[in-house]
């Protein structure tokens, strides 16, 4: 196995340069820019009523939408904004602790994770993107209540997809990360894409397509390696 690589990340989603960036886009919400609205259907009986939004800000185009999350009675849960709204997503866990979060994209990179019961909110952007570097899109979760683990499928910008590792045992602090095509031996020279299939119990099932022939072939993760690339990045 390879070395494990840590999501080394400066999480700038709480620092003035990033908040007055937000601040700076508000005008991209203007009933003018507005484009279209739907209704999304997510786990659990939840919805998610989209609002997009496209126009000319501070002479940047922009793309965004406003998004309302209602719960199966009807109640309005949480609200948040996305700036540049390329693939975005939002799921449901049902976590381990007894709580349900919704996760989701405020930014094209980073994320962000409401407490459907409390309300509290947390996000992690990187500093990167405040820096014009790329770093890893999320475009979609499947979390593992057996071993309190999120797998996260997604790609950096025009390049093959791959799938990151998180111990979601507290979904609303900071944590690290576990790039798997990094973490396996000569991952990046072995394969192109390595997308998240399935959960298997505590086995990570990927399908990874081999540079070599071309071929997607199974690639089975068991615990005990994961859960020690996981380790060492907290070291």
């Amino acid at each position: 196995m390879g070395a494990a690589k840590k999501g080394a990340e400066v999480n700038a989603a709480y620092t003035p340069e990033y908040l007055a960036r937000r601040r700076a886009w508000a005008g991209l919400f203007a009933r003018d820019n507005f484009q279209e609205e739907e209704m999304v259907p997510l786990s659990g009986g939840y919805r998610l009523v989209t609002r997009s939004y496209a126009g000319v800000v501070n002479g940047c185009r922009l793309t965004g939408s406003r998004n309302v999350l209602w719960d199966r009675s009807g109640k309005r849960l949480g609200f948040f904004e996305t700036h540049d709204d390329e693939g975005e997503f939002a799921e449901i866990i049902s976590h381990r602790n007894g709580r349900e979060y919704l996760i989701f994209r405020r930014e094209l990179y980073g994320y962000s994770v409401l407490d459907l019961h409390s309300g509290e909110e947390f996000h992690f952007v990187p500093r990167a993107m405040l820096e014009g570097r790329e770093t890893f899109i999320w475009t979609g979760v499947c979390y593992n209540p057996e071993n309190n683990i999120l797998a996260v499928s997604g790609c950096f910008w025009a390049c093959p997809w791959g799938t990151l590792l998180l111990d979601f045992s507290n979904p609303m602090t900071e944590t690290g990360w576990v790039d798997i095509h990094a973490a396996l031996d000569a991952g990046y020279e072995r394969y192109d894409d390595m997308e998240f299939r399935m959960w298997r119990g505590t086995d990570l099932i990927l399908d990874c397509r081999n540079q070599r022939d071309g071929q997607v072939e199974e690639v089975v993760l068991e615990r005990t390696a994961y859960e020690a690339w996981l380790r060492a990045i907290k070291e």
